[in-house]
């Protein structure tokens, strides 16, 4: 009997130290079909942008964090219903090696959010857009560097390993 994609995106939050994403909804039922839509809602944003499917299923997740767990672990630690499809498309790229070219971002207190990166991966290049200020936890994956003494944002981390 094979396992249900309920089943194993619970397993992978839990093995990747993240089970308390799925406690804090209330009911708790309530949380992996939430997280279930969100990779549907992905995986649309994906086909919308690039005109082919990458597959964001759990089993999809789980054989990815075989292969790579530190990059799927920075991926999973973004997962929450309240970001924006297009962000995680965006932070997913970056996971597959784009390069971060230009970030900004405006806030204006109780009044405006914009998150804008832009990617480059080789000629394309693409705008990933965010006014839901949610998206801003982004920022503290970043990988922050200097080169010559010039800023650089190289990728993005999970915060914390697993043990």
């Amino acid at each position: 009997m094979s396992r249900s994609s309920e089943s194993i995106l619970e397993s992978l939050l839990q093995s990747s130290g993240l089970a308390w994403l799925v406690d804090l909804y209330e009911p708790r039922e309530q949380a992996l079909p939430a997280y279930l839509d969100l990779l549907d809602r992905i995986d649309s944003e994906y086909q919308a942008r690039f005109g082919e499917s990458v597959s964001f299923s759990p089993q999809a997740l789980e054989a990815a964090a075989q292969s790579n767990r530190h990059r799927t672990l920075a991926f999973l630690q973004l997962l929450r219903p309240d970001r924006t499809p297009a962000m995680l498309v965006m932070v997913w790229r970056v996971l597959q090696g784009a390069r971060i070219r230009e970030a900004q971002m405006e806030y204006r207190e109780l009044n405006a959010f914009r998150l804008r990166f832009t990617l480059a991966d080789g000629e394309r290049t693409d705008v990933y857009e965010s006014h839901n200020i949610s998206d801003a936890v982004l920022l503290r994956h970043l990988g922050i560097a200097k080169v010559q003494g010039q800023p650089l944002f190289d990728g993005f981390y999970a915060l914390r390993l697993a043990d």
